[in-house]
């Protein structure tokens, strides 16, 4: 599997991991300004998945957290949502 799938899934993991609580999904939304429907049609595109990341790695308590229970070092992230787009704002 090349590293940008693995990136993508890895996003897909993270974008699960948001919408499993309902306090963090909402918090995601709120900041990205997307609806429910907007995050489905979205879900396809690389810059969309990179968000998704960038959000996760803006809140060290939710990146650990997401880490853990994804058994992923924490370190993999940041390259992962490069690699989706280009590097991190």
């Amino acid at each position: 599997m090349k590293d940008n799938d693995q990136d993508e899934i890895l996003a897909i993991q993270a974008l699960g991991f948001l919408g499993a609580e309902t306090d963090r999904f909402e918090r995601f939304l709120s900041l990205s300004g997307m609806t429910v429907d907007a995050v489905r049609e979205a879900i396809a595109s690389k810059h969309f998945l990179k968000g998704v990341l960038e959000h996760i790695l803006a809140d060290e308590s939710l990146l650990l957290v997401f880490c853990a229970e994804n058994n992923t070092p924490p370190e993999d992230i940041q390259p992962a949502a490069r690699r989706l787009g280009g590097g991190l704002h």
